[in-house]
């Protein structure tokens, strides 16, 4: 069947619109694509431009344990390093503060933490306008970030994994007390309060003196040594060296202590940030 000379005409200019068409989006896909790879991942250049793209595309930034961070939240992290640290790397700030935000969630994954954010009441917008953000992002970063770090600062006293390196060295010390090395020899050298200097040496002190987790301690014979005790936010080892009676009651004891404090937030995110594996796209 022969095809009127008209038709064919009209299908081929059809044809060659729509190659042009085509050809017109793969331009323009290769020139964005390259502007994101040049601005985004080359030169890191923060404006209004590149937020807008990081904004409705997910540019992965990096990883920190293979858990992804993007431009969008790095972006938005450099805008208040520009103005905190005008005069430094402010850009390598940001990506700190990204990734510290990761081992956040992380650690609140670890620990089995239910978190929920409590927006405060009012929020002055002079908190947030000076470094170019909006009260959902002030809330992001900064608020929420602050109420996470409050949970988790207690939390991580209670973490048996947290405090494992503490644990460990204060048993070493109790190791080399059962090896006959002195009590004040190892309080100078080891504990971390101010009784240190004396040798581990508090003074006399009474019952209701005591925290509760140590009152076992009061019925201890002169010379006589605790195991490793852990507190709230510390481990201890206390020794009895000297007793005071009225009558047959006892009135106060002699008492020598060795203290190591557990590892706090800053602590525990320290560890973690040597230990995790971070790569910058």
């Amino acid at each position: 069947m022969r095809i009127p000379k008209g038709q064919d005409h009209e299908s081929s200019h059809s044809i060659r619109l729509v190659e042009f068409f085509l050809f017109f989006l793969v331009c323009i896909c290769l020139f964005v694509t390259y502007f994101i790879y040049n601005s985004i991942y080359v030169d890191h250049i923060n404006n209004n431009s590149t937020r807008f793209i990081s904004n409705i595309l997910p540019l992965p930034a990096g990883t920190a344990n293979n858990d992804l961070f993007f431009y969008k939240d790095v972006f938005a992290l450099d805008l208040l390093a520009q103005k905190e640290f005008e005069q430094e790397d402010h850009f390598s700030y940001a990506i700190e503060a990204v990734v510290k935000q990761k081992l956040l969630d992380q650690l609140i994954d670890e620990l089995n933490l239910e978190f929920k954010f409590l927006a405060p009441d009012e929020i002055n917008t002079s908190e947030y306008e000076a470094y170019g953000w909006n009260e959902k992002m002030y809330k992001k970063y900064l608020l929420e970030p602050l109420q996470q770090s409050e949970i988790l600062q207690s939390a991580v006293l209670d973490c048996s994994n947290c405090q494992l390196d503490v644990r460990m060295e204060m048993e070493h010390v109790a190791s080399l007390l059962d090896m006959g090395i002195g009590f004040s020899d190892l309080a100078k050298q080891y504990s971390e309060v101010a009784s240190s200097q004396f040798g581990g040496d508090v003074g006399f002190v009474k019952l209701d003196d005591i925290d509760e987790e140590l009152k076992s301690i009061w019925d201890f014979e002169i010379g006589e040594m605790s195991d490793v005790i852990e507190l709230s936010d510390r481990f201890v080892i206390a020794k009895v060296y000297d007793v005071t009676e009225v009558g047959s009651e006892r009135e106060q004891i002699g008492l020598q202590i060795i203290v190591m404090y557990k590892n706090g937030l800053s602590e525990v995110l320290s560890d973690r940030k040597e230990l995790a594996e971070v790569k910058i796209f």
